[in-house]
């Protein structure tokens, strides 16, 4: 009987399926600081991203962040304006930054906030997350406690062609 229950919770482990991310991005932030605890934030499918009703821009951005997790890990999210309580990502300004594409994405017990220095800061916070989430998909994704803060190192978008 034992053997029964032990082959089935193993089973029941190996059917539970969530991903967890890794914030091993290229480019690579500035500063990157998980939690020394090892705790995570479950992101359920389904979740709200919020964002200020009277910002067409973070809207934008809100909608842009949904379809890409659609398109690459099968992981549905629902823009929503201005929600105060049980939101799961929150997309905001305020951000003290000289450098207008300056962003803050902190992942706690609360959820996901992107807080850029203007809207494109916040962009660059999203794209920061959706390249640590990749292509891992399921019913949740495991998204490890941090602090990120990241500005470009350059005024200037470079491309270099190889030929």
């Amino acid at each position: 009987m034992k053997r029964i229950l032990s082959l089935l919770s193993v089973a029941l482990v190996c059917t539970m399926s969530w991903a967890e991310v890794s914030y091993n991005v290229i480019p690579l932030p500035r500063s990157i600081q998980l939690s020394p605890k090892g705790e995570s934030y479950t992101l359920q499918q389904g979740a709200i991203v919020t964002y200020p009703a009277d910002n067409a821009q973070l809207a934008s951005n809100a909608q842009l962040l949904a379809e890409y997790l659609k398109l690459d890990a099968d992981f549905s999210i629902v823009p929503q304006a201005d929600v105060k309580k049980g939101a799961a990502i929150t997309l905001c300004l305020g951000l003290k930054n000289d450098n207008p594409d300056a962003y803050l994405l902190t992942v706690g017990k609360r959820g996901v906030t992107i807080q850029g220095a203007t809207e494109e800061g916040v962009f660059r916070g999203l794209i920061t997350l959706r390249k640590a989430i990749g292509t891992e998909g399921g019913p949740q994704l495991l998204l490890p406690y941090v602090t990120i803060q990241d500005k470009p190192r350059f005024p200037y978008r470079g491309v270099h062609f190889d030929t």
